[in-house]
């Protein structure tokens, strides 16, 4: 989609868009804005690890998938690290999304993403 066939659209109620200034706020000018990256990506990927833990951990089924995983990997005890491994995400996860802790939890979600746990 380029910018021609964009202002080809017909303008929202009386008012033209200046797609140039947009782009330029949007790409350039949001110093405004940068506050709130980090804490949102954090956020975010706190509740997603937080999030799939808990599935692991509380959904028997998805416990079970897990296990399976496992054990047709060949991990050494596969039921132990069944719930260690979910446990790392959902608290990890937890923990990454309140700000408590929070390079502890990411080193942890990082070895536990890189199979190195």
């Amino acid at each position: 989609m380029t910018l021609d066939m964009v202002t080809a659209l017909p303008p929202m109620r009386g008012q033209d868009v200046d797609w140039k200034r947009l782009v330029e706020f949007v790409l350039l000018d949001s110093s405004d804005l940068e506050q709130y990256a980090i804490p949102l990506v954090r956020v975010s990927l706190g509740l997603f690890f937080a999030i799939s833990g808990a599935n692991k951990l509380f959904v028997a089924d998805r416990t079970q998938t897990m296990y399976e995983t496992l054990l047709e990997a060949k991990v050494p005890f596969p039921h132990l690290m069944t719930y260690f491994v979910s446990g790392v995400e959902f608290i990890g996860g937890s923990l990454l999304t309140v700000g408590f802790l929070s390079s502890l939890a990411c080193l942890a979600l990082f070895c536990n993403s890189r199979d190195l746990i």
